[in-house]
């Protein structure tokens, strides 16, 4: 605002483009059934938890990673009845 009070000192325009949005730290978008990723910190159950809620078929499982210094997330099978899902 200027001194005055008024917002004069503003352009508005119209043909500037939203930013993409916020990219993730974690690669959970382009994750396949079966991939995984680590290490990572034991935040990254958070994440993944954040993004599940956002993308319910984002099924994933995070443990120590056997190649050690951290957890790694895996992306598990959408369907419940596969081998290796949760409810299997």
């Amino acid at each position: 605002m200027s001194s005055n009070g008024s917002d004069a000192e503003f352009e508005v325009v119209y043909d500037v483009p939203l930013p993409s949005g916020r990219r993730s730290k974690y690669p959970f978008s382009t994750m396949k059934e079966g991939g995984s990723f680590g290490p990572a910190s034991k935040n990254v159950a958070s994440a993944a938890a954040a993004y599940k809620r956002k993308h319910p078929e984002f099924t994933y499982q995070v443990g120590p990673d056997p190649k050690g210094g951290g957890v790694r997330v895996w992306r598990r099978a959408d369907d419940p009845n596969s081998p290796g899902s949760p409810k299997a």
